[in-house]
């Protein structure tokens, strides 16, 4: 690389915070490669090693320990390093900590960038001979910008975020169905994190669930990002305006006979729509390309709710026979849902004896499970799995196909 992106600022920032509170390292995960200069990797390395054996790290410990290493003078001897770990005399607080987790992003943001040079280094001669897997290039390249910590929680945290919880101090946000009932018995709707599988037989109404799903976030001012597989994003949009004017889409004849009265109503839902943060993808269908989509446009907030309709039109090469196929998009959808703390709605098919189509693993993978069933009496959803409630039990809907809804009888 010619040049390297390096935040300087924020590597001596992080070491001078770490140097004056240790517990930094205990609530936060670090790394060395966060630091792009060789110095700043030496220093983090010998506060490290002091904290690894002591559980505690000061400037004077971390100055002994670069001496025993034998890079003390090579990096300019105490006084240099002491310029370091002094840049912050913020002692042990819980603002500290808060500016070291500031840094350590922006730390985690410009790795991905020298991460991304290199990527870019290694694919540009298979990019210009037209022999490059684009798929697998966008895949690692959004990889690049992941970070890859999970925060790490004592037990004394957990048990007082639920008791914050249980007594709504913490506002937890949830993501609707558009089904009242439905969410009332997931405390709320679909949290983030969460895979919600919608099953019913092909034009049994899974798609509608997924569109009014969608139409009830958008609403709510959240983000939506829908994989449209079997149909493109008009019609897709068509059945948006339906739903939200209560109206079918006509032919151009009948809106110019007797129709007419009704345009006025289907502008005004397109013009809502217009303004919502509504993404869907039509040319898409391979699962790699659509975890790199979704990372990307999450990054840039435009993926609070992610649809994917439906799971057997995904691709997917990573096993043998479709069933294992299957199973593998589940768990590789609910892990996305997991890794990015956004819900993940998605559909499939139901066999002729009104089980999930092609793999169990669907209900494993899925924290909730619903059935969409029709008879020539009437028509219900049926919660077959649902982690957070009740399960095993039905209510009875009417689908009008027309205007994409369904509605609680």
């Amino acid at each position: 690389m010619k040049t390297a992106p390096i935040h300087r600022n924020a590597e001596i920032g992080s070491l001078s915070l770490i140097a004056n509170d240790p517990d930094i390292l205990g609530c936060q995960v670090w790394h060395s490669d966060y630091f792009a200069l060789e110095d700043h990797r030496s220093v983090f390395d010998a506060i490290q090693r002091v904290y690894q054996r002591t559980n505690d790290c000061d400037e004077f410990s971390t100055i002994s320990e670069l001496e025993s290493m034998g890079v003390l003078e090579k990096l300019g001897g105490r006084d240099a390093v002491m310029d370091i770990l002094s840049a912050h005399t913020i002692k042990k607080s819980d603002i500290g900590k808060e500016m070291a987790e500031e840094y350590r992003r922006q730390l985690v943001r410009y790795r991905g960038y020298r991460d991304s040079l290199v990527l870019m280094q290694e694919y540009e001669p298979k990019i210009r001979r037209g022999t490059a897997d684009i798929s697998e290039f966008a895949e690692k390249l959004s990889a690049t910008q992941r970070d890859r910590n999970a925060t790490l929680s004592t037990a004394k945290d957990i048990a007082h975020k639920l008791v914050d919880q249980m007594e709504g101090k913490l506002d937890r946000p949830c993501f609707p169905t558009g089904l009242i009932y439905l969410d009332r018995n997931m405390k709320g709707g679909i949290h983030g994190g969460e895979l919600l599988t919608v099953a019913s037989e092909s034009g049994g109404g899974k798609s509608i669930f997924m569109v009014q799903a969608a139409l009830a976030n958008l609403i709510e001012g959240k983000s939506v990002l829908f994989f449209s597989l079997e149909m493109d994003r008009t019609d897709i949009f068509e059945r948006m305006v339906a739903s939200t004017a209560s109206l079918p889409i006509r032919s151009p004849e009948e809106y110019k006979t007797t129709h007419k009265n009704e345009i006025p109503l289907i502008s005004k839902a397109i013009m809502k729509l217009k303004s919502k943060s509504l993404i869907i993808v039509d040319d898409i269908t391979d699962l790699s390309s659509i975890i790199a989509e979704s990372e990307r446009l999450n990054m840039l907030g435009k993926a609070d709710v992610i649809v994917v309709d439906y799971l057997q039109i995904v691709e997917s090469s990573d096993a043998n026979s479709r069933e294992q196929q299957v199973s593998d998009i589940a768990r590789k959808l609910k892990n996305l849902a997991t890794k990015l703390k956004v819900p993940i709605i998605t559909g499939s098919q139901l066999n002729d004896d009104g089980k999930v189509r092609e793999s169990r693993a669907i209900k494993q993978h899925s924290n909730q499970l619903i059935l969409i069933k029709h008879s020539e009496k009437k028509s219900v959803v049926f919660v077959d799995k649902n982690r957070r409630g009740a399960r095993n039990y039905s209510f009875q809907i009417e689908m009008d196909g027309e205007i994409s809804k369904l509605k609680e009888a």
